[in-house]
């Protein structure tokens, strides 16, 4: 795999490109990134791919040539625009990731804004949208590669339906429903399809900046290291898993429907534990509002939810869920 830092470009804040984005500063790597420069080195210089114009350096960890490759930038407006721009111009392939040291217009579902101070990873991954499952499946079978491949990492991460991560196991979840450490959103057009995939590392958004109702903290995956131990930054955090998650999402598209909601299932957050459902169309102000206490089941083959009500099963493609105690 190849690591290209983008160092920007004469004129780059003219172009479409430079506007969504600016370049990584070598001199002063933002948080999280030190060490991380340091250990994927040495960098050389290096030609751009045709289409992301300007100067690069670059790392070449083997097996180059059509591999995977990681397009390193400064801020972004988000990832999934940059992977959109790139796209466009023919310098991103298909599981090519841009990786981004902050996002100044991060998004996440409902086009809700994503808190993205540096020292956190956000990625944007382009998956092949010809060979994946269907669309309402693919948001979550990425989220299962993630977390089956974090799993192999010795990390425990749930899937909270639909689309975000849910790190369990760790002594900062006092309630025992895990903490909210990333999410992933998916967005297609012109037939090229992005995963937007953000994961906190080393800052949680403070709470007063989550949304009202909700469902669990927020927490980090590397929440504090040992003096004398690198911490683990975006960098090494995404070559541990990218390689990994790609085997497991291609196992999942060719595999049927009924299989990849299995194996989401196993990895689905609060199943068979008590939960309130409220359906997002309806204000939490609203007084009168229609929530009800059932109990997670599963999924359906077209990744809605499963819930059972003492009055019989429900299903939802759309709803907040909050856990609550047994």
């Amino acid at each position: 795999m190849s690591i290209l830092v983008w160092m920007g470009a004469d004129g780059e804040e003219t172009d479409a490109l430079g506007a969504i984005a600016k370049p990584f500063d070598w001199s002063a790597p933002p948080v999280g990134w030190a060490d991380d420069m340091v250990v994927y080195g040495p960098w050389l210089d290096a030609a751009c791919p045709q289409g992301l114009s300007g100067e690069c350096v670059a790392a070449d960890l083997g097996n180059g040539g059509d591999m995977p490759r990681m397009l390193v930038f400064g801020s972004v407006s988000s990832t999934l625009d940059v992977c959109r721009e790139l796209a466009a111009s023919g310098a991103l392939r298909e599981w090519d990731a841009v990786i981004a040291a902050s996002q100044w217009s991060g998004r996440g579902q409902l086009r809700r804004g994503w808190h993205s101070p540096e020292g956190n990873m956000y990625v944007g991954w382009r998956i092949p949208s010809s060979k994946g499952p269907g669309d309402e499946l693919a948001s979550i079978a990425v989220g299962v590669a993630l977390a089956e491949a974090f799993a192999r990492l010795g990390v425990e991460i749930e899937l909270k339906w639909p689309n975000d991560l849910v790190l369990m196991k760790c002594p900062e979840d006092e309630g025992g429903w895990g903490l909210k450490i990333g999410g992933v959103l998916l967005e297609e057009r012109g037939g090229v399809l992005v995963a937007g995939i953000g994961v906190n590392l080393h800052q949680a958004p403070p709470e007063e900046t989550l949304r009202d109702g909700y469902a669990v903290p927020a927490g980090c995956l590397v929440t504090s290291t040992p003096a004398g131990q690198r911490r683990a930054g975006p960098l090494a955090i995404w070559l541990s898993v990218a390689g990994t998650a790609q085997r497991i999402y291609e196992e999942l598209a060719a595999s049927s429907a009924a299989e990849l909601v299995e194996r989401a299932e196993a990895r689905l957050a609060w199943k068979d534990r008590p939960v309130l459902v409220r359906q997002e169309s309806v204000p939490a102000e609203q007084e009168n509002f229609d929530k009800r206490t059932g109990r997670i089941v599963g999924l359906t083959v077209h990744g809605a939810i499963r819930i059972a009500f003492d009055d019989g099963e429900k299903t939802f493609s759309s709803a907040q869920l909050t856990p609550l105690a047994s």
